[in-house]
């Protein structure tokens, strides 16, 4: 079997690379991204001597006639807007164009070249509008456009719900929402259609999360605090000045500043049920205790 991964070269494609070699699922692997940083998650066991590298854009119509042909199953990664310099409001229409319509291209030229399977990863973005939400369930209806707390967000529910209505017994398709992604070296913080929620299924408090890796970091956990208002003026204030003006990342965006503060939980029932899912429980403890990070290096907390 050939497979396609769409932005797989980062810490996510890197892992479902990983993955993928360990259960043998694939005779021949194709990764489609301009930047191939495999290499950098040495904790990781990926031979890349049976990987092909395409250093390219999925938005390139040519390149995927080249590419689909012989493909199978396509895990499609990529998308843009969450951090970085395309948060602006000036790259609004090019989020929307790259995440909807270049998603809506590649299923389209996935059915024209018979690909089987289609794997979207999406986000728990889609559900969480900055208000309570618990054990929200893949059949729950989705909030309205308006009240998505930014472009990313809205974007990746717009693309879900093409991958969704897109799905065919030819033509399978499945979203995978996922609560957050981490580990190691990672720099960043029988139906048609399926979608399931990925969480690790343990409803813990931030603090029992962010401690776990201060304490790792050899650092101490902050003794002050601030209120909300304060906090909610300074994102406001630091997303206009790091977007809007020197097109970088703000220290905290309002999407990262209502999941921290809000409650929200996930159903994965679903995905046990019927993907055999079965979280790592404490996973979060394991991935800080194991890091292979130097304590004495400076925290994102501390200076």
């Amino acid at each position: 079997m050939a497979y396609l991964i769409v932005g797989g070269g980062g810490f996510l494609g890197a892992n479902l690379v990983a993955a993928l070699q360990e259960n043998n699922d694939f005779t021949k692997l194709f990764i489609l991204d301009p930047c191939f940083k495999l290499s950098q998650y040495t904790h990781l066991k990926i031979n890349e001597s049976n990987i092909t590298w395409i250093n390219g854009s999925f938005l390139d119509s040519d390149l995927l006639d080249e590419i689909l042909p012989g493909i199978e199953t396509v895990f499609h990664l990529s998308s843009i807007g969450h951090t970085g310099r395309f948060g602006a409001s000036k790259h609004r229409d090019y989020v929307q164009f790259f995440n909807v319509t270049g998603t809506e291209r590649l299923i389209e030229k996935c059915r024209i070249h018979h690909v089987k399977r289609f794997i979207y990863a999406s986000s728990i973005a889609v559900c969480f509008v900055g208000k309570p939400i618990y054990d929200f369930s893949e059949s729950d209806t989705l909030p309205p456009k308006e009240e998505y707390l930014d472009i990313y967000s809205e974007t990746k529910a717009d693309a879900e719900k093409i991958v969704r209505n897109s799905s065919t017994f030819e033509f399978r398709t499945t979203c995978l929402r996922f609560r957050a992604i981490y580990g190691p070296q990672d720099v960043c913080v029988a139906q048609k259609v399926v979608v399931y929620n990925i969480t690790d299924g343990l409803k813990i408090g931030q603090y029992t999360v962010w401690n776990a890796l201060i304490f790792a970091l050899g650092k101490s956990p902050p003794k002050l605090f601030v209120s909300y208002d304060l906090v909610s003026f300074f994102v406001s204030v630091m997303g206009f000045i790091c977007f809007e003006l020197f097109g970088c990342s703000p220290p905290l965006t309002r999407f990262e500043l209502e999941v921290l503060v809000t409650d929200n939980t996930y159903s994965i029932e679903k995905a046990q049920k019927e993907l055999g899912f079965n979280p790592e429980k404490d996973n979060f403890k394991q991935k800080t205790n194991g890091s292979d990070e130097k304590q004495n290096r400076k925290s994102v907390f501390y200076s």
